[in-house]
């Protein structure tokens, strides 16, 4: 066709972070051109053009002007001017999405077509394979995300359009669309007013999208009764006026938990009181809240993450509030001021509020007041990052206590004033203060809590002070322990300008240390001089007081600067008290500070050596086989939901292949099994165990008591007693539902869960209580009590008195965590309560980084000390990060990793994988061992070697025992097959048994055995 030059509508691009509001970048919409247009084709690819693009009426609408293309070519697309002056990267920088309106004719024939876009000559995008492209004879809006472009592509032309050499559609409304079209963007300075006059039935929705330039400033007021629902955006300052104190940001409905994208949003955030519309408000501030929250394991929490990142100013006068429940707000920097409120839950409850504060690395004061105002309700303050907070208060109560996992916190608050006033310091007395590894507390004022150390307590802040331990509110004792990483670091100038730990209360050791290992080790006591330090021979310097000294079995490990020479001693005096004294005895340094420490040594997860699977990309021998040769037991969860079962291919014939053990990932779990009350369904159990005889695997039964897939007959949610059962009738469910179950199986399955995720997140309560745990809140454990799961072991044991009986847990697999401790406690007192328990599952979802097999295997080898079987019951292991180049290698070595613990621990017999493949898994970022093509991956290849080498040099050990004994003719080995020449680890029906000797020699026979 004859090409012809055209003009494009005029545009004009405003600078991107100007102040205009920023829009979609319209290409062509055609209005500007006669009927009758000629357009201009594009072939990618040599050839002559027989294709037609011409603007004509609308065929829907005769008042609006389109394109109509016909195609005879594949490849060939229409061609529109760029109007911007955005070219290269820069332009899918700042639009990622190209948009515009397709009308298919209905005299096509082929629905199946593909999409393509190229600037210039390079391709932006095209479809998968050749999608549906929607119905014939009416419009409709396509999108698609483009590539991003090269940076040395400098063409002004995009080309886009249907891929085909046979198609007649209509394209209008070409748009270039960025991330930030949507969005306001105030003048500076601006105030943003959505405050009105409402009730809680009439909330106020802030749906805008804001833009703020980096300099500028935007102010936003809100109402009593809000919810802010609009994202924002850009690098400048946004203050928040709040009108009441129902100013959610998120929705109202969800009460805050479900809250606005502002990842984009990089200036400081301020919050103020704004008392405008309404005078007598609870308080003025933001109302946040989150999914339930793990004090104890932040990064698996749902904690609320709009501030994660972000700087927030709270001023004279404001509050944040959180909703009920156990709730964690994430803040990146937090700063409050003197007259400002950090509350928790703010009606009556037994609601638990954490701030975690600091993940910026940046410092911060904390001036106002940190307390839960209503009764009942706890709050507490989580610091990570490495920066350094102050809390400056006088009247805090953090209840919930501290957790101090990075960086240094400084009690700064006037002690003198607060003991003169009876306040409650800057801490409060109610909570707990942990002091973690790698953390120093610090400060010149009181610490009224109950303290743990595992890290440094360091007196006084940029000159040496005293840090006082002491609840001058209740004039009561405070307890302090010290277990053996901690480290007392106390500076000396002179005798009158030193540091000092002042306790008024007893101070104690523990010997566990934050991974609840016994040590032997004492804390340590650091003398460290400042640079203008001046002392003479006989000085003498109080480092530490206390009221009383628990315990005449410890004393500090004293480490000393590289100056003169020293005499320390622990003093117990006549009134029980006791001190610590330091005293100079020469001016002449006697090498006391040579000593070395390895206390801050931060060890590591375990070496994994350079694996190679390349031998087993080869070897089709399956995983079961070698498994088998090993005594061990390598499975994975069915799903006949999922896939075919029936068939021999496929899902279930990989199962079947390369594993001797399964379970079902959902077919026997108490909705499944019992659907309405006393009606027992075993559909899909009996799919699982049809897979398991047709190819001679054992089974494990997953699971009986769990909070989670019970049927609504019970209870909706898992939690709630809707139905107003007692006591009583809550254990006869839970009997009648075992005996049934179990006893529909009895003799057929190996091993059973029979109470599964029993244990609350937080198990903070072991660092005070060693032999404690908690139970989540359920509907057996809520409504019957901890006598549910010893009565469910009971009746599973009376039910099939052969089957092995499991307790499994998720989030219990490494030592040193608060939830590990807790399962490992309760486990004992089911041990010591003689109940019929065999073992326990680690279920060990996880993702690449996590995996610490030290202390992994310290783990399985404790529970072997109670003569107790520990095994892997749930594996699957998901990709940080995906789009690394070695996202797979890393994968592949933890699996492998994880296979090596397995295989050395005895009381180790089975690793379960959850799931089969990739696609069928209920995690994201490919976190099992097979593709979604049924693939085998790194991951398989990495596990099959493990086994393989595992299994032969079990055989070389074997062979070399028997050449020593020199016994010619004597079984070396003995393999059984069923009929299908599959090898089976347990005898049953006819058998073909095949028996190597030493001499070399075979045999083989038919067997039948009852």
């Amino acid at each position: 066709m004859r090409r012809k030059f055209f003009g494009m509508v005029a545009a004009v691009f405003a600078a991107w972070c100007g102040n205009s509001n920023a829009a979609p970048l319209t290409v062509c919409d055609f209005e500007n051109y006669a009927v009758g247009t000629e357009w201009v084709l594009w072939r990618n690819g040599d050839g002559e053009i027989a294709s037609t693009a011409k603007v004509e009426t609308d065929p829907a609408n005769p008042n609006n002007k389109v394109l109509h293309v016909v195609l005879k070519d594949w490849g060939c697309h229409p061609e529109f001017i760029l109007p911007t002056e955005l070219r290269g990267k820069a332009l899918t920088d700042r639009y990622q999405t190209v948009r515009y309106d397709l009308y298919r004719s209905t005299e096509e024939v082929d629905d199946w077509k593909q999409f393509a876009a190229f600037i210039g000559t390079q391709e932006v995008y095209r479809d998968e394979g050749y999608p549906h492209q929607g119905d014939k004879g009416k419009w409709q809006t396509k999108a698609y995300t483009l590539k991003e472009v090269a940076e040395d592509n400098n063409s002004g032309v995009i080309r886009l359009g249907i891929h085909h050499n046979n198609s007649d559609f209509y394209i209008d409304n070409i748009q270039l669309v960025g991330e930030l079209d949507d969005y306001i963007t105030p003048e500076d300075g601006e105030t943003l007013d959505y405050c009105v006059k409402n009730s809680s039935s009439s909330y106020k929705n802030i749906s805008d999208n804001i833009y703020i330039p980096v300099g500028q400033t935007a102010n936003v007021r809100t109402s009593r009764y809000s919810e802010w629902t609009g994202k924002v955006a850009g690098g400048g300052t946004l203050n928040i006026y709040a009108g009441g104190e129902r100013s959610y940001i998120g929705t109202a409905n969800s009460k805050g938990a479900t809250y606005p994208e502002w990842n984009a949003m990089t200036g400081d955030i301020h919050v103020f009181p704004y008392k405008g519309m309404e005078a007598n408000c609870g308080f003025y501030g933001l109302l946040l809240s989150s999914g339930t929250f793990q004090p104890d394991n932040i990064e698996a929490s749902r904690g609320n993450t709009i501030f994660a990142d972000k700087k927030v100013v709270l001023h004279n006068g404001a509050t944040i509030a959180v909703e009920s429940g156990t709730r964690g707000i994430r803040i990146g920097e937090l700063n409050t001021e003197e007259g400002s409120v950090l509350d928790g839950y703010y009606k009556k409850s037994s609601a638990n509020s954490y701030y975690v504060i600091g993940a910026n690395n940046t410092d911060a004061v904390l001036a106002g007041k940190i307390y839960a105002s209503n009764e009942g309700n706890k709050i507490g303050l989580i610091k990570e990052g490495k920066g350094t907070y102050t809390i400056t208060g006088n009247d805090n109560n953090i209840s919930a206590g501290i957790r101090l996992l990075d960086g240094t916190l400084v009690i700064d608050n006037d002690a003198a004033a607060a003991q003169s006033g009876k306040k409650s310091g800057a801490v409060g007395g109610s909570g707990t203060v942990f002091v973690f590894k790698g953390t120093t507390l610090a400060g010149n004022g009181n610490v009224a809590a109950q303290t743990e150390v595992y890290g440094n307590v360091a007196p006084g802040t940029k000159n040496p002070g005293t840090l006082h331990i002491a609840n001058y509110a209740a004039a009561s004792d405070v307890n302090i322990t010290l277990h053996p990483e901690a480290n007392i670091i106390c500076r000396v100038k002179n005798t009158e300008e030193h540091d000092l730990l002042d306790i008024k209360g007893t101070l104690a050791y523990n010997n566990k240390t934050q991974d609840f290992e016994t040590s032997e080790k004492m804390p340590r006591l650091t003398i460290a001089l400042t640079e203008d330090a001046k002392l003479t021979v006989n000085d003498e310097i109080t480092l530490l007081t206390a009221t009383k000294k628990q315990g005449n079995d410890w004393g500090f490990r004293f480490r000393y600067p590289k100056d003169y020479t020293w005499v320390v001693e622990q003093r117990e005096n006549t009134d029980g008290s006791y001190s610590v004294v330091a005293k100079v005895t020469s001016l002449d340094y006697s090498g006391q500070g040579e000593v070395e420490d390895d206390d801050d040594d931060t060890g590591n997860k375990g070496e994994y050596p350079d694996d190679d699977w390349t031998a087993d990309m080869t070897d089709d021998t399956p995983l079961r086989t070698y498994a088998q040769k090993l005594g061990k037991n390598i499975g994975m969860a069915v799903a006949s939901y999922r896939y075919d079962c029936s068939r021999d291919d496929g899902e279930a014939g990989l199962a079947g292949r390369e594993f001797n053990i399964i379970v079902g990932e959902n077919e026997m779990k108490f909705d499944a099994t019992e659907p309405s009350q006393g009606n027992f369904n075993y559909g899909g159990s009996d799919a699982v165990m049809w897979v398991a005889d047709r190819f001679d695997q054992e089974v494990r039964g997953h699971t009986l008591a769990w909070h989670q897939q019970v049927p609504t007959w019970l209870s909706k949610d898992g939690k709630k007693n809707d139905h107003n059962f007692t006591k009583r009738e809550l254990l006869d469910i839970l009997k009648n539902h075992i005996f049934n179950v179990v006893g529909n199986y009895k003799g057929r399955i190996r091993e059973w869960d029979v109470c599964n995720e029993v244990l609350d997140d937080d198990q903070s309560i072991v660092r005070t209580d060693p032999d404690a745990y908690k139970l989540r809140p359920s509907i057996w454990a809520t409504y019957i009590g901890e006598e549910f799961i010893d009565s469910a072991f009971v009746w599973a044991h009376q039910a099939d008195p052969q089957a092995k009986l499991y307790i499994n847990e998720y989030g219990a697999e490494f030592m040193g965590g608060t939830k590990t401790e807790a399962y490992f406690n309760l486990v004992k007192r089911l041990k010591a309560s003689k109940l019929p328990i065999d073992g326990v599952g680690l279920q060990c979802h996880l993702t690449t980084g996590e995996l610490d097999t030290l202390k992994l295997e310290k783990n399985i080898r404790r529970y072997a000390d109670i003569d107790m079987k520990c095994i892997i019951t749930e594996l699957d292991i998901a990709l940080a990060n995906p789009y690394a180049s070695d996202a797979l290698d890393i994968q592949a070595k933890e699996y492998g990793a994880i296979t090596r613990v397995f295989l050395r621990n005895e009381n180790c017999p089975s690793m379960l994988i959850w799931g089969i493949s990739d696609n069928h898994s209920w995690r994201q970022n490919q976190p099992l061992m097979f593709d979604s093509n049924l693939k085998a991956k790194p991951a398989y290849y990495n596990v099959h070697a493990q086994l393989r080498l595992a299994a032969e040099k079990m055989q070389e050990d074997s062979i070399g025992q028997i050449s020593d004994n020199d016994k010619a003719g004597i079984p070396v080995s003995v393999i059984r097959m069923n009929a299908n020449g599959q090898i089976v680890n347990t005898a049953k029906g006819l058998v073909i048994e095949k028996r190597i000797y030493s001499d070399g020699s075979c045999k083989v026979e038919k067997k039948i055995y009852k």
